[in-house]
């Protein structure tokens, strides 16, 4: 159980990292099949589902007004057979978004989110927002990154780093110069 901090003059960061639900095996195996690695992933959402939920209220429980990110980086790979697998050339729309869905939801304090415009089309600036919001000060936004997502391929057809998602969301396949 979390111990409760006593001096709430105090600001504190905790980062709590859990590695659920993964992603599919990474290596090819001739003892498992993709429709399998879906189960296991369906599964293994139930359970980090139920883990969230208690260390929610233990967080809210002992801090009402807590900002509390809940982010997952990367998707679970679910429909390719492996996850290696993902160095050879696709433009499957399902398959890329499998593999670059994140998860991310933000209970900002005293639920006021940021005054200032903010998008989340991929974490990629996740904390450039964030810190902009805490700091109370837009500088951070100033120099946003593109939301666009890579792939390194290295199949007969394409070899090198590939842009696979760009700005707009859409699945698309440039060879980065």
């Amino acid at each position: 159980m979390a111990k409760k901090n006593k001096d709430k003059k105090e600001k504190n960061f905790y980062f709590i990292e859990k590695i659920l639900p993964g992603h599919i095996t990474t290596f090819k195996d001739i003892s498992t099949t993709k429709e399998k690695e879906r189960l296991l992933y369906l599964e293994s959402i139930k359970t980090v589902n139920e883990w969230i939920k208690e260390v929610y209220q233990i967080i809210s429980d002992n801090d009402p007004n807590a900002m509390i990110i809940i982010l997952a980086d990367h998707g679970g790979f679910v429909g390719w057979d492996y996850t290696l697998q993902t160095v050879n050339t696709t433009t499957d729309e399902n398959l890329i978004n499998s593999i670059f869905s994140a998860a991310l939801a933000i209970k900002w304090p005293d639920n006021q989110p940021p005054t200032f415009k903010h998008e989340f089309k991929s974490s990629v600036n996740l904390f450039r927002t964030i810190f902009s919001y805490l700091a109370e000060d837009d500088i951070y936004l100033k120099n946003l990154q593109e939301d666009a997502s890579y792939l390194n391929l290295w199949d007969d057809t394409n070899k090198g780093l590939y842009k696979v998602i760009n700005s707009k969301n859409e699945v698309v396949l440039e060879k980065k110069r």
